[in-house]
């Protein structure tokens, strides 16, 4: 699974950072780089998740759905992004993570459904 996440990221570097290099010499310096933003990246997005987890304080499970290459194909970033979240959520607050692999386009389906479902709840019970 880490090759695909791989040739997409060294592509990039391909084309922004590394045109008048030689191959070798950015892509050593590049995986230390790569670490630094994959931590930082799980990091900012496990912030982001506890502050909602914590903000609900749900007395049961809540179900986190996620999309993205970084999450589904990078061999470590879903490790990290746990862990953190686990340091910064309050304790009792229960979660999992989902990938979603259906795109955004579902996700905003979703959104739309159960508002859609709130909104009928809310001129029944006005009935």
């Amino acid at each position: 699974t880490w090759k695909p996440f791989c040739e997409q990221h060294t592509t990039a570097c391909q084309l922004t950072f590394c045109r008048n290099r030689h191959f070798e010499e950015p892509f050593i310096v590049k995986g230390t780089e790569m670490k630094k933003h994959c931590f930082r990246a799980a990091y900012l997005t496990a912030a982001g998740i506890s502050q909602v987890l914590n903000r609900m304080n749900r007395p049961f499970k809540v179900t986190v759905g996620i999309d993205g290459s970084v999450y589904r194909f990078h061999p470590f970033f879903k490790r990290l992004l746990e862990e953190k979240i686990n340091v910064l959520i309050t304790k009792g607050v229960r979660y999992q993570l989902m990938l979603s692999k259906d795109g955004s386009g579902i996700g905003a389906a979703v959104v739309a459904a159960v508002a859609t479902r709130m909104r009928r709840e809310k001129e029944r019970k006005r009935a």
